[in-house]
């Protein structure tokens, strides 16, 4: 066998070679892709949890809940109204996260479903006055997103 022979053996051999690392590195990324969409969705399942476990767990947080949810949201004391704030703080912390992820393409959700039941959350009563005590604490982005959804329902039911 001559050198040339020789070189195009090892030419096919280098492109079979690169070949096999080019799929290696797609499962790999495709693996990879799947177990960050996993531990995004885990993680946003925790954040939506916890607000829910601290409402079954505090009779005091779900009844100054459902006094801000009524007429008499203007009775709530000044510890009830942290509650509930705190309360919000941690539910939009877990729509912010999962809005964003879905935003960069972690979480493979449909953005425009998130934000549909995003909407039916921050119109309520209760959040609607937290919110105005809150809304400074917010990013830019969060606030209008917050106002133009608050805003969009005032002007339904009127």
């Amino acid at each position: 066998m001559n050198w040339e022979a020789a070189g195009a053996i090892g030419e096919i051999v280098g492109g079979v070679a690169v070949l096999v690392t080019l799929i290696y590195l797609a499962v790999q990324v495709r693996q990879a892709k799947s177990q960050l969409n996993l531990a995004a969705y885990q993680e946003a399942e925790k954040l939506f949890s916890e607000p829910s476990n601290a409402l079954s767990a505090s009779p005091e947080l779900a009844k100054a809940i459902a006094m801000a949810s009524s007429d008499k949201h203007q009775d709530l004391e000044e510890w009830q109204e942290l509650m509930v704030d705190a309360h919000l703080t941690a539910l939009l912390n877990a729509w912010e996260l999962t809005i964003s992820q879905s935003d960069s393409g972690i979480l493979m959700f449909d953005r425009g479903e998130i934000l549909k039941i995003f909407g039916r959350v921050v119109t309520q009563s209760w959040v609607v006055h937290s919110w105005h005590r809150i809304r400074w604490s917010w990013s830019e982005e969060m606030q209008s997103l917050v106002d133009a959804y608050i805003a969009a329902d005032s002007n339904s039911s009127e």
